[in-house]
């Protein structure tokens, strides 16, 4: 068995297809293709599902992409390890988890401030799903990660800081019938009765561990999970659906021909929080990052002056 397999298998599933999976891992379709038939021969297993779109994994491979994923995460944490034991005390490497839209819409303006003030720490970013980064921060493949706060964190294990909180947002086709008066927010009601688009891979009863559909009593039907924004904006767009995402997302993304309306509801928002897991002290250098991102908590696109 090779790593490559295991990292052919886990870029499928995050970007859910062949195609974009050798795109993001700079391989052929073909070469993505072949890994994933040794690793299946290796193991003598179905592990992905071909029929459907996009791809999804058998419950075979469903419970094998997590041993995956901690594989090839103590491979980065020992790269990791190796890497600060080789620099100077002076230097660090921090590792940062982080999602689709804090890593286009935030990441790259702290970026810019660690390089400024921290010239000798290097950052590096692993971008996953949210609902992975909890065992992912245990294993140690990160230091710290960006992430909102459903599904809620365990404070025994966890430590986390406010950055900042963005609106969610309905995003609506032009001949919906939601799409007259895009600046009145929607009634809640309306959202809790419809079939809805959503990013992000998780259970849609998870959706009641957030302050608004709990509130709410329930949650909508999910049509669809796709992995990115675009995704969504580009589904809606075409007629699929209506969706909800929040406004970094949007920021972030390619205009498409879609109207945005906000929710009548004081907890229609997405809270993201810094954390860090409390089995293992915080380097210095992970420390002088938290305290770059707490003076400097809100993505600049959210902000009023941008």
């Amino acid at each position: 068995m090779e790593l490559r397999w295991l990292e052919s298998l886990v870029a499928i599933v995050d970007y859910g297809s062949f195609l974009q999976a050798g795109q993001e891992l700079g391989l052929s379709q073909p070469t993505v293709t072949g890994h994933i038939k040794e690793l299946e021969a290796e193991l003598d297993l179905q592990l992905i599902n071909r029929r459907t779109r996009p791809v999804q994994l058998t419950p075979v491979g469903a419970s094998f992409i997590r041993h995956a994923r901690l594989i090839l995460g103590e491979v980065d944490v020992g790269l990791q390890h190796a890497r600060r034991y080789g620099k100077p005390q002076s230097h660090g490497v921090v590792a940062v988890g982080t999602y689709p839209s804090a890593s286009a819409g935030y990441l790259p303006h702290l970026l810019g401030l660690a390089r400024q003030e921290h010239s000798k720490i290097d950052v590096l970013l692993d971008e996953m799903a949210g609902g992975e980064m909890e065992s992912a921060a245990e294993s140690g493949r990160f230091d710290v990660f960006l992430r909102q706060t459903e599904p809620l964190l365990s404070r025994r294990h966890f430590a986390s800081e406010l950055l900042w909180r963005e609106n969610f947002l309905v995003v609506i086709p032009p001949t919906h019938k939601w799409a007259e008066s895009p600046e009145k927010p929607l009634d809640p009601q309306q959202i809790l009765h419809a079939r809805i688009i959503m990013t992000g891979r998780f259970r849609p009863d998870t959706l009641l561990s957030h302050p608004l559909w709990r509130d709410l009593g329930g949650y909508p039907e999910v049509a669809h999970q796709v992995q990115h924004p675009q995704s969504l904006l580009a589904l809606v767009e075409s007629g699929a659906g209506v969706g909800l995402t929040t406004e970094l997302p949007v920021a972030v993304s390619r205009k498409h021909n879609v109207v945005f309306r906000r929710i009548d509801h004081e907890a229609a928002v997405r809270e993201v929080y810094v954390n860090w897991y409390l089995g293992r002290p915080l380097t210095n250098q992970a420390k002088a990052i938290v305290d770059l991102m707490l003076a400097n908590p809100t993505p600049p696109l959210l902000c009023p002056s941008q």
